[in-house]
C-alpha cells in the first residue's frame, strides 16, 4: 500500500481493520512473488558456483556483483513490496542472460553489457564514494569524542580499509536512508535496463536517454 509502519497502537487497530479481509490475498501474493525470484536465483547462483567458461569471465563478474547488490542480506524484507513485486522479472533476466552464453564463447553478451556499464559504474562509484564519506564522518565524530576522554583516536579514513564495492557496497544500498531518492531512482532504472538489454520479452522501458536524464540529477 505504501505506507508506513504504524507507530501508535490506534494507528495498528486502524490498519488491522482496513487490512484484515486482504490478508490472505496478501500472503498468496507475497509467496508467489517470492516463489518467483527465489527459484531462478538458486539456478542462477547454482550455475555460477559450478564454475563457468572463462569466456564468461566478465559477464560473470557482472552477474556477481549486480546480484550482491540487487539480492544482499535481508532483501526481502528491506524491499517496499511495490519494488519486491518487480524482482522475478530482475532475477528471471538474470537467469536469461546465463542461459544465452555459450562454452565456446559464442552467444557472447559483451556488446549489451558494454551498453550497461556506464551506468553502472555511474551507481558503483557513488555508492563507494558516499560510503567513504559515511566513514570519515564517523571517524571525526569518534576522533573529537576520544579527543575529549584523553583515549586513543581511531585510525584516519585514508588508513583504513577500503569499502569493498561488492557484498558490503550491496547491504549498504539496501539500507533505508542511504540512497538518495535520485540515486534511488537511478538505480532501479538500470536494472530495468539491463531487462530490456538481456531478457526484453519481460518487459521494461528504460532508455539511455532517461538514464542520463536521472544521472544527472544524482551528480
Amino acid at each position: 500500500t505504501g505506507q508506513g509502519l504504524p507507530r501508535t497502537r490506534e494507528e495498528f487497530e486502524s490498519r488491522r481493520e482496513a487490512c484484515w479481509g486482504r490478508l490472505a490475498q496478501a500472503t498468496m501474493e507475497v509467496a508467489g512473488v517470492a516463489a518467483g525470484l527465489l527459484e531462478p536465483r538458486h539456478r542462477v547462483a547454482s550455475r555460477l558456483a559450478s564454475g563457468t567458461s572463462r569466456h564468461w569471465a566478465a559477464s560473470v563478474a557482472d552477474m556477481r556483483e549486480q546480484g550482491a547488490f540487487l539480492m544482499p542480506r535481508g532483501f526481502l524484507t528491506a524491499l517496499p513490496w511495490e519494488r519486491l513485486r518487480e524482482y522475478p522479472r530482475y532475477v528471471g533476466a538474470m537467469r536469461d542472460r546465463l542461459l544465452g552464453l555459450r562454452e565456446d564463447g559464442s552467444g557472447g553478451d559483451g556488446p549489451l553489457m558494454q551498453r550497461v556499464m556506464p551506468y553502472w559504474k555511474n551507481f558503483t562509484g557513488w555508492v563507494a564514494r558516499e560510503m567513504s564519506r559515511q566513514r570519515d564522518e564517523a571517524a571525526r565524530a569518534g576522533d573529537e569524542a576520544k579527543a575529549g576522554k584523553g583515549g586513543k583516536a581511531p585510525l584516519p579514513g585514508a588508513r583504513r580499509a577500503a569499502p569493498s564495492v561488492n557484498v558490503e557496497a550491496g547491504e549498504w544500498a539496501m539500507a533505508a536512508g542511504n540512497l538518495t531518492r535520485a540515486a534511488e531512482a537511478y538505480r532501479w532504472a538500470i536494472e530495468e535496463y539491463r531487462v530490456v538489454l538481456f531478457s526484453p520479452s519481460r518487459g521494461g522501458g528504460v532508455a539511455e536517454k532517461e538514464l542520463d536524464r536521472l544521472w544527472a540529477g544524482v551528480k
